[in-house]
């Protein structure tokens, strides 16, 4: 637990938990790649100071405590010879005049300055240049090479050999199902649109979970746009099948003409709940993905019967690894640009610096990458909101900008000759995605 706050880390596979980009280093002092941040360089300097002062803290066994007229406290401790005052500002307050004065210093709010025998050490708000440190990305690549794609077929075109669905009369959530081995699960139902009810209106799913995408009659309707809620409202009605609570309702807006349709939507899970306050205090082990109550065409509910083919096609293939030698994958990228549900791969060789590395994924939209055969992580360049948790929020993404755009490319997957392999569900560009070093910046 501790090494969570002292060291970033990465999610790899399907480890992540719900809404959870893949890297979280909770603003820690080493980041995900093992390198040592600013924060890191900061706090080393404060640790230099308790150090080369720990004489005078053991001195005594309380310091002296006292309140100066500018609103500061002032911790002292004294070994008869010398002096180590920390002198407190605890204002809350953003703007200048919040900074309170002793002598000529300036004391910024929420931080601490430290002096020994009058002379400041330093003050926790201001990082010394000379010890920080500036890290970006570099790309590596220009272009990765042998660039081919392969369509993710619908259900209704799977081969003979897979095309067995489970059948309900209602949806029925997919875990149970998928066993938690795949993100993916397809729903299919007839949707009979009489001439009162044609032209523009309501798809609503009363219980989904997370992701989903809308096709009838092969065609893309709509999809779940971000944000998604974090915590939501698991009901006693939507244990009874009867529908979801706060949160797992889903409505798209359409166009459908009369007649009979065809309706597939693609569930995907944006990874397992981190406890049960994320489901309204319902037991986490009871949580769901997929679909598992009424769908209902402006508010006439679907009668059913239910096909579930859970997983897709090439993942039962394993097209990411080995079989994918055996696809024949087609470079249409520009009579076919910003396809949904399909398959991309491209190869690269091992860069003479392997690490610390990432793969820039700022031209594709949500899916899931493997490389050499290896699931490295899901990723979603949805935009982060900036918006925080409970207190403070630290925030290191501007709101105009992915919540996540590199993803950490460990050295022991890589290979002298590698694959990459990319489930594109939205319509990315993959010609985009590059190889990157984290190089740090000299002044």
């Amino acid at each position: 637990m501790m090494k969570r706050w002292i060291s970033g880390e990465k999610s790899f596979g399907r480890e992540g938990m719900y809404l959870q980009t893949a890297s979280y280093d909770f603003d820690a002092p080493i980041d995900e790649h093992g390198k040592p941040t600013g924060k890191y360089c900061h706090l080393s300097n404060l640790h230099r100071i308790l150090q080369e002062n720990s004489s005078i803290l053991l001195a005594s066994d309380e310091p002296l405590k006292r309140q100066t007229d500018e609103g500061l406290v002032e911790y002292e401790w004294s070994d008869g010879s010398h002096n180590l005052v920390f002198r407190c500002n605890d204002s809350a307050g953003d703007g200048p005049a919040s900074a309170a004065s002793r002598g000529n210093a300036r004391i910024p709010p929420r931080s601490v300055s430290i002096l020994r025998d009058g002379e400041l050490l330093m003050n926790t708000a201001r990082a010394a240049v000379a010890r920080s440190v500036r890290r970006a990305m570099r790309p590596l690549n220009r272009v990765l090479s042998g660039l081919g794609g392969w369509d993710e077929p619908m259900p209704d075109a799977w081969p003979s050999a897979l095309r067995k669905p489970v059948i309900f009369k209602e949806p029925v959530e997919c875990l149970s199902l998928t066993q938690d081995d795949t993100d993916y699960a397809w729903y299919c139902a007839e949707l009979s649109v009489d001439g009162r009810r044609a032209g523009l209106g309501t798809l609503r799913f009363e219980a989904a979970a997370d992701v989903l995408y809308v096709f009838v009659d092969g065609k893309l309707k709509g999809y779940s746009l971000p944000p998604l809620p974090e915590n939501r409202s698991l009901h006693e009605s939507a244990r009874r099948n009867e529908g979801g609570g706060a949160g797992f309702r889903q409505e798209f807006s359409m166009k459908i003409a009369a007649g009979a349709h065809s309706l597939q939507v693609l569930c995907v899970s944006a990874g397992l709940i981190k406890g049960d306050w994320m489901l309204g205090g319902a037991n986490m082990a009871e949580e769901r993905k997929g679909l598992w109550g009424p769908v209902l065409w402006n508010d006439i509910p679907l009668p059913g019967p239910w096909r579930i083919h859970p997983g897709l096609v090439g993942e039962k293939f394993g097209i990411f690894g080995r079989a994918g030698h055996l696809i024949q994958w087609r470079n249409d990228l520009v009579r076919r640009p910003h396809t949904p549900l399909r398959w991309w791969r491209m190869f690269f060789r091992k860069p003479s610096q392997v690490e610390p590395l990432a793969l820039d994924l700022g031209t594709m939209g949500r899916g899931f990458v493997w490389v050499n055969g290896m699931p490295l992580c899901r990723y979603w360049l949805a935009q982060a909101l900036g918006e925080g948790g409970p207190g403070e929020p630290v925030v290191s993404t501007r709101s105009s900008e992915p919540t996540q755009r590199y993803y950490r490319l460990p050295a022991s997957m890589l290979e002298e000759e590698n694959t990459i392999v990319v489930f594109e569900e939205l319509g990315g560009n993959p010609s985009g995605i590059r190889v990157c070093v984290w190089d740090e910046i000299r002044p």
